[in-house]
């Protein structure tokens, strides 16, 4: 019987590529966040539930109740982007976080290269050179 080998945790300073795009990119990791619920201040899953039933009756409150999350957490970009990637990309939710200085940028599937130069990422895109 095989082992199913786990990626190897990433630390800051790591050299990081996101290795399913065409355009791979390189950058270095210089934030990283293992849970995301502490930056919350609370449990991400609970979190997630609330905000969908509320994009399912009334989106001004949803984009309130987002705003509030955001704005009481200690790193607001770190939940906003929590809340784009758990949103926009459905499937295992994603607690792990890291915050990447592109020197060389990604391409965005059908664009050239991801606007900005640096931003946080969900570590399981991420792969360590």
């Amino acid at each position: 019987m095989t082992k199913k080998r786990s990626a190897p945790e990433l630390k800051i300073g790591d050299l990081v590529c996101m290795y399913r795009r065409r355009a791979r990119g390189m950058g270095i990791v210089t934030e990283y966040c293992a849970d995301v619920g502490k930056i919350i201040g609370q449990e991400p899953e609970t979190v997630m539930e609330v905000y969908r039933e509320y994009a399912i009756k009334d989106w001004r409150r949803r984009d309130q109740f987002k705003q509030e999350i955001c704005t009481r957490s200690s790193n607001p970009d770190l939940v906003f982007d929590f809340f784009l990637y758990n949103t926009a990309f459905k499937g295992k939710l994603k607690k792990k976080f890291a915050f990447v200085r592109w020197s060389k940028k990604p391409s965005t599937y059908t664009a050239d290269a991801i606007y900005s130069n640096c931003g946080w990422f969900p570590t399981e895109w991420l792969k360590a050179y």
